[in-house]
């Protein structure tokens, strides 16, 4: 019962208004960004939804789920990062700290940063960052930003900065 509830959910839920926009400027961006979703949800759920909500891009956007049973465990378990990390459709031999996941979920930010990960935090509501987490006090965002539309130019501000202090 519980999984058709979330089923349900998943299936229903509608996308954000910046959605479209975010991602085709991630996708015509100057720099080399390689797009993917990463989920706790099953296959089913997650297409499911990205066709409810009429995503764009979402057919050739490849699908990370954390939901492998290989896995076993669920965000924000240090392993999902990993699992990312090594993933086919992420990894190109970059280090971790080439890699930025975006997210409103503090869970999902505190575990990509416990992995060398960048992250950005979209902060929509402008509360600033709060982590509840146990490990979470001393971990912070990358970025902060208020909508998905900053996250090209936040993440393209970030790599500039972060090779030429290097």
């Amino acid at each position: 019962m519980q999984s058709d509830f979330r089923s349900q959910h998943i299936n229903n839920l509608s996308r954000h208004k910046d959605t479209k926009s975010a991602l085709q400027s991630l996708a015509s961006s100057d720099a080399d960004i390689k797009t993917v979703i990463f989920s706790n949800g099953t296959h089913e759920m997650v297409t499911s939804a990205l066709r409810s909500a009429s995503i764009p891009f979402a057919a050739e956007t490849p699908l990370v789920l954390a939901s492998d049973p290989s896995i076993q465990v669920y965000k924000p378990a240090s392993a999902i990062y990993r699992a990312l990390l090594v993933h086919p459709a992420v990894q190109k031999g970059e280090a971790p700290g080439e890699c930025w996941l975006v997210s409103s979920n503090p869970f999902d930010i505190s575990g990509a940063r416990s992995q060398g990960m960048n992250a950005v935090w979209v902060d929509r509501e402008g509360k600033g960052w709060a982590d509840m987490l146990p490990w979470g006090g001393s971990v912070r965002p990358t970025r902060i930003v208020r909508s998905l539309e900053e996250v090209a130019k936040a993440v393209q501000e970030s790599t500039k900065e972060q090779h030429t202090t290097s």
